[in-house]
């Protein structure tokens, strides 16, 4: 498992780029016609936009979507086959967010560590701790659960399995 919440994949498919953003672009109309009924569907809808050789998606949520990952997708063109490069990350603000989020936290821990170094024991440390493992995992928690949501939405709806 990686520390970090960014996954890349590069993926050969068989079929032209065009092709599969065509497939793509049909998948999202499809999706965006199924907006209206987003609590009677049990599979994932996505949202996104296409350009020329790359796509970019994102779940659709209900409420508060900024811990859902967006999936940027390019196409590398090789002779003899089409290899499509995804990439799965939270957008830079969350990135940002975070890193500052465990700035401030590695910030306390340090200056409980300080004291505890000048014999002022306190148990805020334990605390502190606590806080970062927790923060830590419910970021990683979300990111690979939705990591999983996406994959399964790959495999259902363009037949691409990603590893």
């Amino acid at each position: 498992m990686k520390a970090v919440p960014i996954r890349k994949y590069i993926i050969e498919i068989n079929r032209t780029n065009l092709e599969f953003l065509e497939i793509v672009k049909t998948r999202l109309e499809k999706d965006k016609k199924n907006e209206k009924g987003f609590f009677n569907t049990y599979e994932p809808t996505f949202v996104g936009y296409i350009k020329e050789n790359e796509f970019k998606l994102r779940r659709r949520g209900f409420g508060n979507i900024t811990m859902i990952p967006i999936v940027k997708g390019k196409f590398i063109q090789d002779e003899l086959e089409t290899k499509l490069s995804l990439t799965v990350k939270f957008e830079s603000v969350i990135n940002l967010m975070l890193i500052f989020w465990f700035m401030i936290l590695f910030m306390i821990l340090f200056g409980t560590l300080k004291s505890i170094a000048s014999d002022n024991f306190d148990f805020g440390i334990i605390v502190i701790l606590i806080m970062i493992l927790i923060s830590y995992g419910f970021v990683m928690v979300t990111f690979i659960y939705e990591l999983e949501t996406i994959k399964r939405y790959f495999k259902n709806n363009f037949y691409i399995e990603i590893r």
